[in-house]
């Protein structure tokens, strides 16, 4: 799978900003089960989840994801979710990140 032409830009990520509120709560339901949320004592809080939002929303724009029950959906939540547990929090870094570790 090529990447080389993924780029997550501000301009490329529908929606940045504080409108993410609701969606990132939905997204959080969705991909994001408590006992993932809590391991080995992580917590994302609202701004969080809404900066993992925008960056999962952007990184399915970029595959031309919409079906949410495919797998590929739910590995990039896993890896976003990852990114943030290692600190990072800018959305297009962790969309780029995402992308980049997915098409390996």
């Amino acid at each position: 799978m090529e990447v080389s032409h993924w780029k997550c830009t501000r301009s490329s990520i529908i929606g940045f900003g504080d409108r993410e509120a609701g969606r990132a709560l939905a997204w959080r339901g969705a991909f994001m089960p408590n006992s993932l949320a809590l391991e080995n004592n992580h917590w994302f809080g609202p701004e969080d989840v809404a900066a993992l939002t925008t960056a999962f929303e952007a990184a399915l724009g970029k595959l031309g994801l919409v079906d949410r029950t495919d797998p590929t959906t739910v590995t990039l939540a896993k890896l976003i979710i990852e990114l943030a547990k290692t600190g990072e929090r800018e959305p297009e870094r962790l969309c780029d990140s995402a992308l980049k570790r997915l098409s390996k």
